[in-house]
């Protein structure tokens, strides 16, 4: 019986196909297309190998139940022993809780000390000693009241000041 790795080189030979032909097809890296032609299958983990083996043969258009006993050979599934203890183990995950030092917490009372403090004076100062500006009433205007302005394109300009707290300019 002829080895996998010959097969699958001298088929993809007899398609005229390079190596990077194929790595370009199957996006397989040529170094790995050069490590299964060679036989060298232990050049990546075994599960990466064993499938870019499936796929080249695949690509090379031969059958993959031809090579399923070989493929079997060349990866010994070993099946994952789980080993039993007589103890189980038991983590107990326990939430460590944040506490601060003596330092840290005098630090945070003076905060909250000198806040409350400045806060008590601005109460004091905006209840008794803050008085708000009044807002003093316009004084009588005159209708009669005009303002003249000259300007360079308007040779006088005339400003009427009504009661109504309006300017009207008239030109």
């Amino acid at each position: 019986m002829e080895n996998i790795s010959e097969i699958l080189k001298r088929t993809r030979e007899s398609k005229n196909l390079t190596l990077r032909d194929v790595s370009e097809a199957t996006k397989i890296r040529e170094p790995v297309l050069k490590a299964i032609e060679d036989g060298n299958f232990n050049y990546l983990d075994q599960i990466y190998m064993e499938s870019f083996t499936k796929e080249y043969i695949e690509f090379l258009g031969l059958n993959l139940s031809d090579f399923q006993q070989q493929l079997e050979t060349i990866f010994k599934h070993k099946p994952l022993a789980v080993e039993e203890n007589e103890s189980p183990i038991i983590i107990a995950h326990t939430k460590r809780k944040f506490r601060y030092t003596a330092k840290q917490l005098n630090t945070i009372l003076y905060f909250v000390y000198g806040g409350l403090f400045i806060s008590f004076l601005a109460i004091i100062y905006f209840t008794f000693f803050y008085e708000p500006e009044e807002i003093k009433p316009l004084e009588t205007i005159k209708t009669s009241d005009t303002l003249q302005v000259k300007t360079s394109t308007v040779s006088e300009a005339k400003q009427t000041i009504l009661p109504q707290d309006s300017i009207k300019l008239e030109f």
